[in-house]
C-alpha cells in the first residue's frame, strides 16, 4: 500500500487470485474503497506520483515497471 500526501486516501494492491492483484482507492476517513483497476498479475512496490496522478508498480513475473492513471 502506498499513502497520499495529505493522508486521506490509500492505494492498496489486494489480491483477486493467486495469479492477479487488483488496485483499490482506500478513503482512511470513512473506510470505503474504490476500485481503481484490475490487473491480469501481482503487483510489488506501489508508488504514487508527486502529483497524485499515477500509480506506478513493479510487476512480480517480468520486473518491469508499470504506470496506470488515477481517474478523477
Amino acid at each position: 500500500c502506498v499513502w497520499s500526501i495529505g493522508g486521506v486516501h490509500t492505494f492498496c494492491a489486494l489480491p483477486k487470485s493467486p495469479s492477479a492483484d487488483e488496485i483499490y482507492q482506500i478513503d482512511s476517513t470513512n473506510g470505503s474503497r474504490k476500485l481503481i483497476t484490475e490487473l491480469s498479475m501481482l503487483v510489488k512496490n506501489l508508488l504514487l506520483s508527486n502529483l497524485e496522478d499515477y500509480l506506478l508498480f513493479i510487476g512480480t513475473g517480468d520486473d518491469k515497471l508499470y504506470a496506470i492513471k488515477i481517474p478523477d
